[in-house]
């Protein structure tokens, strides 16, 4: 190879920066509706989607289930992964300070387990009768931490919750995750179900990665060059592209890629949010949206974490950058 080859940019329609299960979601979904897509990841892909095989027996390292009737299961069917598995087991255990006693599945579990007092049981059952028919839509303006405070319960029946919650949404941010979306999932969980898939999530990653073309390089920063979005990397060629996802770890390591101030987590980028979700004056800013879930469309983009995102998709942070609508980029 010689240094032109060294040098030349590497070009496509699309680049996603990331090859985790957000990254690699909208990377399948832009291929097949047409899209020449580059994927660029410094390591193994799959980020926490991964999962570890240890003398025969999987590990996964994040997600490990698939919710059924949640967003996830529609997406990864509609590519057509396979999500072949199983249920769970119904039995477990669960340790409050030195004291460890069975989880309460069900009521007959919750009157027997040693892991609440009276009290505690008769709130948690009260609360989990009604849980189902909670309107999560009235539920938006307000912390699941909140909610919480609202439903004032003694304090081993406001653990278990939160540790339901935790479970079904694998974020323990009651005091940042919307009411409607801890709610709503546990909600989802308690109705329909999860499903172990056969193999690990690694089976989701692989099927996801087949036929993408990946590219092997650490990036440095990801800016607009007139109409095209050039993403540098520090071990290899440029990437020219019409528009970038980007689908980073967390919100500082995007910031950081496009070169701009760190996003807002918390109440305060609601505001941010919806006024970017608007057709804005510059739409070649880096758009900056809650998402429920991985977008077909390079025009529409996932987001940092957001108090509305949804706990069923990756929880990846993702933007997009659309340079040629505009001479100007918001950074």
């Amino acid at each position: 190879m010689g240094m032109n080859d060294i040098t030349k940019p590497i070009r496509a329609d699309v680049a996603v920066v990331g090859g985790g299960l957000s990254g690699l979601t909208a990377a399948a979904l832009l291929r097949r509706n047409g899209h020449d897509v580059v994927v660029v990841e410094q390591s193994a892909l799959g980020g926490r989607g991964r999962s570890d095989d240890r003398h025969g027996v999987v590990f996964n390292r994040g997600p490990h289930a698939v919710y059924l009737r949640g967003d996830a299961e529609r997406v990864f069917t509609d590519l057509g992964v396979s999500l072949a598995g199983g249920p769970p087991s119904s039995h477990g255990c669960g340790l409050v300070g030195d004291r460890m006693g069975d989880l309460p599945f069900g009521p007959v579990g919750l009157a027997r387990t040693k892991l609440l007092g009276a009290r505690g049981k008769l709130a948690a059952a009260g609360l989990m009768a009604r849980l189902g028919k909670f309107d999560t839509s009235r539920l938006g303006g307000m912390t699941f931490g909140a909610w919480l405070d609202d439903a004032d319960l003694p304090a081993d029946a406001r653990a278990l919750l939160e540790m339901l919650a935790r479970v079904s949404t694998y974020a323990n941010a009651p005091d940042l995750a919307s009411a409607d979306m801890v709610v709503g999932q546990v909600q989802r969980s308690m109705a329909f179900g999860v499903r172990y898939v056969h193999g690990g999530w690694q089976s989701i990653v692989d099927s996801l990665a087949a036929g993408l073309r990946i590219e092997r390089h650490t990036v440095r920063s990801v800016v607009r060059d007139g109409a095209d979005v050039v993403i540098e990397c520090a071990d290899g060629p440029a990437i020219v592209a019409r528009t970038a996802v980007v689908a980073l770890g967390t919100p500082a390591a995007t910031a950081a890629t496009l070169g701009r101030a760190p996003f807002d987590v918390g109440a305060g980028s609601n505001n941010g949010c919806s006024t970017l979700a608007v057709p804005p004056p510059n739409p070649a800013a880096p758009t900056h949206a809650p998402s429920p879930g991985p977008t077909a469309s390079p025009s529409c983009t996932a987001s940092p974490p957001s108090p509305t995102a949804s706990a069923q998709a990756a929880h990846t942070p993702a933007c997009a950058i659309h340079p040629a609508r505009s001479p100007r980029a918001q950074t």
